[in-house]
């Protein structure tokens, strides 16, 4: 079904990606006062704040029409041209999340040989003074693309990967027997219990 795209989602999304917008439109003078706005505004995905049209006319001078048309032009021209668009990574960032109860904890790591998946278990030694243990596994595997950053989010949780229970955990989302927040506010041991099972 086709979507129709406005000018204050295309907008929202260009100054999200603002290395890319320069590498894609910046020898492009039709699109120059656009992009020199996108490369010079802090844009806060927190704060949501984004400029009104007739804002945006005083900081382009640009007038609403070209602005509409400029600006859905730019979008569909990242979106829609899958062959000679190159979204450019220049850094990879790889945070772990470490999580049992109610404790937390997290890090970032460079120069890994290779990116952890599901079910891969590690020992880290130096979180067992905070967590009572050093065995933990890979829970979840999140990537995210930040302008020109490739963000990799490894959740850990405490103890053995174990098919079976991942599974089941599936399952029990899909039947909806647990919701998105009682795996984000429950404990592994009280998830085991709210599905009938030994909490350990």
């Amino acid at each position: 079904m086709y979507r129709k795209i406005t000018l204050k989602s295309a907008l929202k999304s260009l100054l999200e990606i603002p290395k890319q917008v320069q590498g894609r439109f910046g020898n492009n003078e039709k699109y120059k006062s656009i992009v020199d706005f996108i490369i010079c505004f802090k844009y806060d995905e927190d704060d949501y704040h984004i400029p009104t049209i007739t804002e945006l006319e005083k900081l382009t001078g640009l007038k609403r029409n070209l602005l509409n048309k400029y600006l859905i032009e730019m979008y569909n021209s990242i979106v829609d041209d899958e062959l000679n668009f190159d979204y450019k990574i220049n850094k990879t960032e790889i945070y772990f999340l470490v999580r049992h109860d109610k404790t937390f904890s997290s890090f970032r790591c460079h120069n890994l040989s290779f990116i952890p998946k599901v079910g891969d278990n590690f020992t880290i030694p130096y979180l067992r003074a905070k967590f009572r243990f050093d065995m933990f596994y890979v829970y979840d595997v999140h990537h995210n693309f930040i302008d020109d950053v490739h963000a990799i989010y490894i959740s850990l949780k405490q103890g053995l990967y174990n098919s079976f229970w991942h599974q089941r955990l599936d399952e029990a989302q899909f039947k909806n027997e647990i919701s998105i927040m009682d795996l984000i506010n429950l404990s592994e041991a009280d998830i085991k219990e709210k599905l009938g099972y030994r909490r350990y």
